[in-house]
């Protein structure tokens, strides 16, 4: 009987010491929620032809079209980038970029085609 009296007691002492604990324990890290994501800046690409595939670090990302025109741009994490346009018909584009936060970039040019270019 007085093994269980024992038990008891150290079972009360458990769960006053759980009552002590601060809950932010249990509770998700609110600096980790506070986190503010990585700021964005933005490119407007006016080339043509408007048909030309856009990739951004080797990601597909839309065609030029879709980022033409005074409100509409590619949005990016800020940083450097490699911007790499393909079109049929046109040499490959390669721009390296670097975003800026809270700013658009705008570059404007056409793809040179492949039947304009010498040959050897």
């Amino acid at each position: 009987m007085s093994w269980l009296l024992g038990l008891a007691g150290v079972l009360s002492l458990a769960a006053s010491y759980a009552s002590d604990v601060p809950r932010a324990v249990s509770q998700p890290n609110s600096a980790v929620q506070s986190v503010p994501a990585r700021p964005v800046g933005g490119i407007q690409l006016d080339l043509e032809p408007r048909r030309g595939q856009v990739y951004v670090d080797g990601r597909y990302m839309g065609v030029v079209g879709d980022f033409s025109g005074y409100y509409k741009h590619l949005e990016l994490p800020a940083g450097r980038h490699l911007l790499e346009v393909f079109a049929p018909g046109y040499l490959p584009f390669e721009l390296r970029v670097i975003i800026v936060p809270g700013r658009t970039l705008t570059y404007r040019m056409s793809l040179q085609e492949i039947s304009s270019v010498w040959w050897w």
